[in-house]
């Protein structure tokens, strides 16, 4: 295993003491390793690397974090290691900057502790740059870019089962974090949207039992005020901003059973309640769910029943709240990713070594070129979009839990 510098706060998630390593803090925050460049425009070589997908991390298949980044070409269909991280890590954060580095953050690292690390990916030198790291030890947590540039990043795990309700700002100009509003209930595996107002809309997840209270960020005031409740208490849902400004909220594990929900509602910032919509085709939970560039929303994979899981696929058409299904994956998938190409086509990867295309024109699946690496809670990154891409996080603690 790759030699790690002491330098991160870290704690421990499966330890009996569950101590925080204080030891070599530094006064300035900073990790002791290359600090980040002053912004550059894309150019040259970074110009290549437009379009292409950066995919971070996560465990292998023997449950390890992984220090290890690659990229897809979509052109080529081809697979390349880049720079590795300089700390091991999955059940992270990875957000597209509007300066097009992409930031990562937290995370669980191996033994396993929390990390509060923080780096950032430069496509200008395909390099990794350390930044000034959190201010609280997280995973299974959100992380959303605002209007204003900066990152927010709320609650999610700090030990085993231990839910924060602590929320930071990252601002890409100084490269600083600082506290803002805390959520009015700790909650870790839940869902973050930015809505078209500016606001951010957090719902469900685990508080520490299932939850079905939702609660609205204003980054105006930095506070957070509490909107109507789900219908359902799920975590492992998917949440997604539909054009007509709505939120579809889809899946999950619900509260009492051991199986996938099949319940859909639609969150409605003009009215600031949630309303049911069609049910999907499966239940599920820990899928993905994307945006399509036509205004519908593709579900992949997941957990059915509490052990299967499925290579299913289905589409929600938002003028008619009717879920379609599409054609299946080539392999049953979980804790993948899910990415939208610049071209409209939809890579999925991960849960595995393997990579498949969506052509939503066809409705059909393709695998495309194996990953260098097997991985599983990673992160998937559209480079060069200005736009953050991210999937729905989990923790592999209480996926081992539940499943036994």
């Amino acid at each position: 295993m790759k030699k790690r510098i002491p330098v991160t706060e870290k704690a421990g998630v499966g330890g009996a003491s569950g101590k925080v390593d204080l030891s070599a803090r530094k006064g300035s925050g900073f990790d002791d390793r290359r600090q980040s460049q002053p912004d550059a425009e894309l150019s040259g070589a970074a110009f290549g690397l437009k379009g292409k997908v950066l995919v971070v991390g996560g465990y292998d298949q023997s449950h390890l974090p992984l220090y290890t980044a690659e990229l897809y070409d979509p052109d080529t269909q081809v697979w390349t290691p880049t720079a590795s991280l300089f700390y091991e890590r999955a059940d992270h954060v990875a957000i597209l900057l509007p300066n097009d580095k992409v930031l990562v953050a937290g995370g669980l690292m191996h033994g396993p502790y929390v990390d509060k690390s923080v780096e950032l990916f430069d496509p200008t030198t395909s390099e990794w740059y350390a930044t000034l790291r959190l201010l609280a030890l997280r995973y299974s947590f959100t992380a959303t870019l605002l209007g204003n540039g900066k990152v927010l990043a709320a609650g999610g795990n700090y030990l085993t089962h231990s839910s924060t309700n602590e929320a930071e700002l990252y601002d890409p100009a100084t490269q600083v974090w600082t506290l803002t509003g805390s959520l009015n209930a700790a909650r870790s595996h839940h869902t973050a949207t930015l809505l078209r107002n500016g606001t951010v809309l957090v719902l469900g997840g685990l508080s520490p039992h299932y939850s079905n209270t939702a609660e609205l960020y204003d980054p105006a005031t930095g506070t957070w005020a509490p909107t109507s409740s789900l219908f359902f208490e799920r975590f492992g849902h998917t949440a997604t901003l539909l054009q007509n400004g709505k939120v579809l909220v889809a899946g999950g594990l619900g509260l009492g059973t051991t199986d996938s929900l099949d319940g859909v509602e639609l969150y409605d910032p003009a009215v600031g309640e949630s309303f049911a919509t069609g049910r999907l085709h499966t239940a599920r939970r820990y899928h993905t769910a994307s945006l399509l560039s036509d205004g519908n929303v593709l579900v992949v994979g997941g957990l059915g029943g509490r052990y299967n899981v499925l290579d299913s696929a289905e589409l929600y058409d938002p003028d008619t709240q009717v879920w379609t299904p599409t054609g299946s994956l080539h392999s049953p998938r979980i804790t993948h990713t899910a990415t939208l190409l610049t071209d409209g086509r939809v890579l999925v990867a991960g849960g595995s070594n393997s990579a498949e295309l969506y052509d939503p024109v066809a409705g059909t699946w393709a695998n495309t070129g194996n990953l260098t690496a097997s991985r599983g809670y990673h992160t998937a990154t559209l480079i060069g979009t200005k736009k953050p891409l991210r999937p729905p996080y989990l923790s592999l603690l209480l996926l081992l839990r539940e499943t036994g």
